[in-house]
């Protein structure tokens, strides 16, 4: 065999195959999953103490009909009408269409929708922490995850979510409201800002109407 077969065979043309994936170098893959975690973990925490306060919720929702505003508001809205004070539109449309799912008894379906809000509620107030601290990574959404805590385990909170109300329902569009309002607003200039701020305002403003 001559020196430019030996040469041919010790360098071929075609190149090496690459390492698969789960051959790569541990520390690399370790680090790329400790990156993601950072980003997500916080997110996850405000999602975990949202589930725990609504299995917390629905396990103290009573399955009849109760007394005072709630059962007021439960007949009203099966009827079709127009509840005390300023009538509360936009919690007689929701409820009227959340009631027709199977969820057992019809008294327990309105007090499952006040656990939903109330769940909802701290998801949104945990964005709305988060937004305000402007923290990059899980350090805002775990400041968020905290206020939602507290938030779940008050005890008026905890009364207005297991009972038929629209109590949760205006705290989570005050809450959801203001964490958009404040949302996509980090590069913008203090003037820039402040006008995207009072469009959004305005806005929540115009369709508070129908909620009250």
């Amino acid at each position: 065999m001559s020196r430019t077969d030996d040469a041919a065979i010790a360098r071929p043309d075609t190149p090496a195959p690459l390492p698969p994936v789960h051959d790569r170098p541990r520390p690399a893959r370790l680090a790329a999953a400790r990156a993601w975690a950072r980003r997500r973990v916080g997110l996850i925490a405000v999602w975990a103490v949202a589930a725990l306060a609504l299995v917390d919720y629905t396990t103290r929702c009573a399955r009849v009909i109760t007394r005072d505003d709630p059962a007021e508001l439960q007949v009203l809205a099966l009827a079709g009408g127009i509840p005390h004070g300023t009538s509360y539109p936009l919690y007689v449309w929701l409820v009227r269409l959340f009631v027709k799912l199977p969820l057992g008894p019809i008294a327990l379906r309105f007090n499952l929708f006040s656990s939903l809000c109330g769940a909802l509620t701290l998801c949104a107030l945990g964005a709305l922490v988060a937004v305000v601290a402007r923290r990059d990574g899980a350090r805002g959404w775990f400041a968020g995850a905290f206020a939602a805590g507290v938030f779940a385990v008050g005890h008026s909170f905890t009364q207005v979510s297991i009972f038929t109300g629209m109590y949760t329902l205006h705290t989570l569009m005050a809450f959801g409201g203001s964490s958009s309002s404040r949302a996509g607003s980090w590069g913008e200039t203090a003037s820039a800002r402040d006008a995207t701020c009072r469009s959004r305002s305005a806005f929540l403003a115009r369709c508070w109407p129908i909620t009250s």
